[in-house]
């Protein structure tokens, strides 16, 4: 009786008394359906949800009072000014960056890199609730090309987050295997032809070094990157391919909603960093 109820509130709040209510609490009344996703309460976008918490969150609060708010902020405005020619979204999970920057500049070409099956479904229903177009690759990027492994919790088909060849499942839970494909960016771009992105989404569970190493010759190094650094010792190895003379570093805290500089680069105050290229000349209000 109780999950029927959390389901019927969910379904029948409006979206202006929805915005109101804590995630304390809007985290228990899951939504499952298709809705229009709305940034700063406007509808830009229809997703669907399958009760999962990226979803739910927006469906309850907005791109911008989503977990990954300020992220998601910042996401939209460098679309709305970059005006990217291409984006990838690596580490898609249910395809949400990308779905949003082909909504504020539908002439981006965007490509989905994700290894887990249903999440590749939402990414396809996503893509096709809106009518848009975009590459989905069922992989893994990474610096070899061949297969690897994923793990859930026994039971569980998705996980918000999973990373290749490890096991993250706590040490109480048993875990279940998943071979999945993966592949250096390197040998994707070259296959289909593709042009080196210009504006990435990075969200990989630690394994971002590996993916940065697998584009090779084709490193964008003129790219904007918003990536997940979740670990000091990430941040240390990812040096290497990010420059204090190249760069600029912002240190994104979700969690307060606030943005700081770095000379380099640092294990993220929450999630994410943004990782600007010098080489682009840009005034964006948000980093002001």
């Amino acid at each position: 009786m109780f999950p029927l109820i959390r389901k019927l509130l969910a379904r029948i709040t409006p979206f202006f008394l929805r915005k109101h209510i804590p995630l304390a609490i809007a985290k228990h009344l899951y939504f499952k359906g298709v809705f229009q996703a709305r940034l700063f309460g406007k509808s830009v976008v229809t997703l669907s949800s399958n009760g999962h918490q990226i979803e739910n969150e927006i469906y309850w609060k907005g791109f911008e009072n989503s977990h990954e708010g300020l992220s998601t902020q910042i996401w939209a405005e460098l679309v709305s000014r970059v005006k990217p020619k291409n984006v990838w979204d690596i580490g898609a999970n249910s395809g949400t960056y990308g779905i949003l920057a082909k909504s504020i500049f539908p002439e981006c070409k965007v490509s989905f890199f994700e290894p887990i099956p249903k999440a590749l479904e939402m990414i396809h229903d996503n893509l096709s609730l809106n009518n848009f177009e975009g590459n989905v690759f069922a992989l893994a990027l990474g610096d070899f090309d061949g297969t690897g492994s994923i793990y859930f919790p026994e039971g569980s088909d998705f996980e918000t987050s999973v990373t290749v060849n490890q096991d993250k499942t706590p040490s109480y839970v048993k875990s279940t295997e998943m071979q999945i494909e993966v592949a250096r960016a390197e040998s994707i771009i070259d296959l289909f032809k593709l042009e080196p992105p210009n504006l990435i989404k990075l969200d990989v569970e630690t394994f971002e070094v590996e993916v940065l190493e697998g584009f090779g010759r084709h490193f964008p190094a003129d790219s904007i990157f918003l990536i997940e650094v979740l670990t000091e010792f990430n941040a240390i190895k990812l040096r290497r391919f990010f420059t204090e003379e190249r760069y600029t570093f912002y240190n994104i805290d979700d969690c307060k909603g606030t943005m700081r500089m770095t000379r380099t680069l640092e294990k993220s105050d929450f999630y994410n960093y943004l990782i600007f290229p010098n080489s682009l000349s840009l005034n964006l209000e948000i980093l002001d």
